[in-house]
């Protein structure tokens, strides 16, 4: 395997994409991620045991087609890794299979006739038609036959090694590997799927900017906000008061020493918690300011890589409050939780799921099973409940004001809030949709 950084721009964080079979780095090398360094992965014939000099804090992988197959032993190989976000693209962990992958019979046709012509026909499967293929062709790898032919074969023999993932995109138009066959693959390995209306070669952009969260991009509108959020979130304020009450009625006090509250920002959950628990060691972490009323020790960082970095079994409680939901990988934050956490250590944690907003956007948020599901295979679930908040405004105007003061538009782009507040006016939305998730836990 071959690893190629096209981007180097000094950032803590790695996008890292295993592309498909017949790939190099020449399709992907206009892509520019923002708030992160892009490397692409390729040609599968070497070994899928290769090195990533690297010094990121934090790995982001996109796996597409039979790259998926190669990532899972990549991660696998490398536990030391900073992994977060682990996507798949129109590929599964059963590369040849006649149910879970390609076909057999297609495969070994594909390999026995491999042809410049032959290839053509593949690139216009892959594409979606000719039109879609003639434009990729104009940035085509640069790959001989013969090397293609070996990756084929390599390809075949590898076996997953069942690394996690937390979720797989699947196009219903995939010509290359059926999507019946991807649908049950990834049921098979219980990871959550997302059809798509495209090809085998779907808008990648898109999807990078769907799932790699812009953490600058949060920061800095979560810091234009300090001075309003208190005043108009009182959403996100009674949430916080929930999940104190509710912890309250289960923990008793003197059993928490240490605690970790993570995107304590304002200290809405703060002050809530800060009514019955008086722990020798409060840290308050957050992406962006934190409040210097608040207790505590103060540590500005990305919690989400930050509690990689703890020692196992060294913290009474973690507890976070509309934080969540700006991660990459809720599940891989879940499991640096449940490794830092003592046992009989507590897990407080209130996010928002899938139908936050959906007046605006489907956010690419965990349903209250699956978050439940991850949670539950080290600690035991104490309370776990959702609700469903209309909240009323009087205008368009004063829902996208609404928006603006208390940050909650900070993952999306300049152009993509343009579009959203175009959406708002146009069909005249008055109403926002909260989702918030509330689950405590302790571990076993």
């Amino acid at each position: 395997m071959k690893i190629k950084h096209l981007t180097n721009t000094g950032s803590s964080r790695l996008l890292l994409f295993f592309a498909g079979w017949g790939m190099d780095e020449n399709p992907f090398s206009t892509f520019r991620p923002t708030d992160c360094d892009f490397a692409v992965a390729y040609d599968y014939s070497i070994s899928t045991d290769a090195q990533l000099q690297s010094d990121h804090t934090e790995i982001m992988i996109v796996a597409w087609s039979f790259g998926v197959i190669a990532a899972d032993l990549f991660i696998s190989h490398h536990p030391e890794l900073p992994i977060t976000a682990r996507i798949a693209v129109n590929g599964t962990l059963h590369p040849v299979d006649d149910r879970l992958g390609i076909p057999t019979a297609i495969f070994e046709r594909t390999l026995a006739g491999l042809t410049e012509q032959s290839l053509s026909r593949f690139n216009r499967r892959m594409c979606g038609g000719a039109k879609a293929a003639q434009t990729f062709s104009a940035s085509r790898p640069h790959r001989s036959l013969d090397s293609l032919r070996n990756e084929l074969i390599a390809i075949s023999a590898l076996r997953n090694a069942g690394s996690s993932w937390d979720k797989a995109y699947i196009s219903l138009n995939d010509n290359i590997i059926p999507p019946d066959n991807q649908k049950a693959a990834w049921a098979l390995a219980n990871v959550d799927t997302i059809e798509i209306d495209a090809p085998h070669l779907p808008d990648l952009k898109s999807i990078f900017e769907r799932e790699i969260i812009d953490k600058k991009l949060v920061a800095q509108r979560f810091g234009s906000a300090v001075e309003t959020y208190d005043d108009n979130a009182d959403i996100q304020r009674a949430i916080a008061s929930e999940l104190s009450e509710r912890w309250r009625t289960l923990c008793p006090p003197e059993t928490i020493d240490s605690l970790i509250e993570i995107g304590a920002g304002t200290g809405l959950l703060t002050d809530s918690l800060c009514q019955w628990l008086t722990p020798r060691n409060l840290q308050l972490w957050d992406i962006s300011q934190i409040s210097d009323r608040l207790p505590g020790q103060h540590q500005i960082c990305d919690g989400e890589t930050a509690i990689r970095r703890l020692s196992p079994e060294t913290v009474d409680a973690i507890a976070s409050a509309s934080a969540m939901q700006w991660f990459c990988s809720p599940r891989s934050f879940i499991a640096g939780c449940s490794k830092a956490l003592k046992k009989g250590g507590w897990l407080a944690i209130a996010t928002y799921g899938p139908d936050n907003f959906t007046e605006i956007r489907k956010p690419p948020y965990p349903s209250l099973s699956k978050l439940t599901q991850w949670i539950g295979n080290d600690m035991e679930i104490l309370y776990a409940d959702e609700q469903r908040i209309a909240r009323q405004f009087n205008s368009p105007k004063e829902l996208l004001t609404h928006i603006r003061l208390t940050g909650v538009n900070a993952v999306t782009q300049d152009r993509k809030t343009i579009t959203e507040a175009r959406h708002i006016i146009t069909r005249d939305l008055r109403t926002l949709t909260y989702h918030p998730i509330i689950i405590i836990a302790r571990k076993r």
